[in-house]
């Protein structure tokens, strides 16, 4: 793993902070110290009043990054879902997460029918989950930090791009 770093965007920030060769460890626990619900919250009620000036971001996010020894790079952008209620801004917090990933994909019928049925490397593969807590959040970014891709493979399964499918 190389280049680990980190980018982060709340609604309130001008300038997204982007930290770069981290350690897992400190990559972590940067993600643990930020109040997510109290992010979540503050975002639905300037939202929703007054001082939406205050807002600045209406698309914030926590992504981390690395290269693997081959130079592919792994991405795994975390989002919050939004508050559209007050009731909903005091439930659990939930996140949505995008996986951007090198993999060997099937070839396009049109190249079968050619026969030419080999796989094909696509650089930037993505998948995509909703709904998941915190903790299963955390899951998952411990996961990518120690480069456990078929896991995650596993439990990111819904088809990407995540700001696409979040907007139905």
């Amino acid at each position: 793993m190389k280049n680990l770093r980190y980018e982060f965007l709340d609604p309130f920030m001008k300038e997204e902070i982007i930290q770069e060769n981290i350690t897992k460890k400190e990559l972590l626990k940067e993600f643990k110290k930020i109040n997510w619900s109290n992010l979540v919250l503050d975002y639905y009620y300037f939202n929703n009043n007054e001082n939406k000036a205050c807002v600045i971001n209406d698309f914030w996010y926590f992504q981390i990054s690395y290269f693997n020894l081959n130079g592919q790079i792994f991405k795994l952008l975390i989002v919050p879902d939004f508050a559209l209620s007050e009731a909903l801004a005091k439930k659990e917090l939930k996140f949505s997460i995008e996986y951007f990933r090198p993999k060997n994909t099937k070839a396009p019928i049109w190249k079968k029918i050619l026969g030419d049925s080999k796989k094909i490397l696509k650089i930037d593969y993505s998948s995509c989950t909703w709904q998941i807590s915190l903790g299963e959040t955390i899951k998952m970014v411990d996961l990518f930090l120690e480069g456990l891709h078929n896991d995650l493979d596993l439990k990111i399964t819904g088809c990407g791009p995540l700001i696409k499918t979040r907007i139905k």
